[in-house]
């Protein structure tokens, strides 16, 4: 008896593009440090610091060549994981 093959299912993202103070991120998209420091608005060496320490293990990376690069769509994801969830309301007594 044969055993049947799982198929791998990759996530997509359900946000297709994001678009903040003119840059554009899309899923099929590579950033740059600079790029996603941009976008995030936070210090490039504080992304330097999450890849060293693997501090956010949800924001995956890739090297090309010799330089580091952000897939689109691990942005988009790390974006969907780190989001607050509604806060509930309170009801009066």
């Amino acid at each position: 008896m044969v055993a049947a093959k799982k198929k791998v299912v990759v996530p997509t993202c359900t946000t297709s593009t994001y678009f903040v103070n003119g840059l554009t991120i899309t899923p099929d998209g590579l950033y740059s440090t600079a790029d996603l420091a941009y976008f995030l608005k936070i210090h490039r060496r504080t992304l330097e610091a999450w890849r060293r320490t693997a501090s956010m293990p949800s924001l995956r990376w890739v090297r090309v060549g010799r330089r580091v690069r952000y897939r689109g769509n691990d942005i988009l994801h790390f974006l969907e994981d780190s989001a607050s969830p509604p806060k509930a309301k309170r009801r009066r007594r």
